[in-house]
């Protein structure tokens, strides 16, 4: 049976070790019901590393996407999930100075949060969001 493990992850199976009373989550990760609450890196942009795990996306259960880091410049966007589709609203943008970051990268991470992405999921681990912008691989991190 599915085993909730701290902090709220879902994994496939309960696992119980001999001679220990309570169980724990083992078996493949399962991708959450919500992504409200849930933390997400920025691995790849079709296909090309984006960062070193600086970058990440923080949902909140307001229906806002908070502490989003572009790199350079912080941003907060409303979201809205009916799976498989995630749609995004108005962004803001807080723009830092970072003097030798390429700004055409940064803005290229910005647009995929912008109008509407398919999501799926590599594992309970990884997200794939898919829209016209192209497609960002999102890994969890909680």
């Amino acid at each position: 049976m599915r085993c909730v493990s701290y902090p709220g992850r879902i994994y496939a199976d309960t696992v119980y070790v001999t001679g220990i009373a309570e169980g724990g989550g083992g078996g493949r990760p399962v991708a959450p019901p919500t992504l409200a609450a849930t933390d997400w890196n920025v691995g790849f942009i079709d296909g090309v590393p984006y960062g070193d795990g600086d970058v990440r996306l923080s949902f909140d259960w307001q229906g806002r996407v908070m502490t989003g880091s572009a790199g350079c410049s912080d941003f907060s966007v409303a979201y809205s999930e009916r799976r498989p589709l995630l749609r995004f609203g108005r962004m803001t943008v807080t723009r830092r100075d970072c003097r030798g970051l390429d700004p055409a990268r940064e803005r290229r991470l910005l647009q995929m949060f912008t109008g509407t992405a398919r999501m799926s999921w590599v594992d309970g681990d990884t997200l794939l969001l898919t829209s016209s912008n192209g497609i960002v691989r999102l890994p969890s991190d909680d």
